[in-house]
């Protein structure tokens, strides 16, 4: 049997409706990355970006619920740097 887990996962999804999948990544996708990439914790950065769509998702390693609220830490620096 495997144990019972859960993998804390954010994943954030912005539209910008026209752009082009080069301005989404430029603008908006790697911003994102980047925010997200300078707190602690993070273990993985995983994205995608379409015309028009954006999609970034982090993994975290090292979480307990007792610990620091991380998705609390994710807005707080793509709010922030963005």
């Amino acid at each position: 049997m495997l144990p019972n887990i859960t993998i804390p996962v954010v994943t954030t999804v912005t539209y910008y409706t026209g752009a082009s999948p080069l301005d989404m990544e430029q603008s908006v996708t790697r911003l994102i990355e980047r925010s997200v990439s300078s707190i602690n914790d993070v273990s993985y950065v995983k994205s995608s970006t379409r015309e028009g769509i954006s999609a970034v998702q982090v993994i975290f390693f090292n979480w307990m619920p007792t610990t620091e609220c991380w998705a609390c830490r994710l807005w707080y620096n793509v709010s922030t740097e963005c």
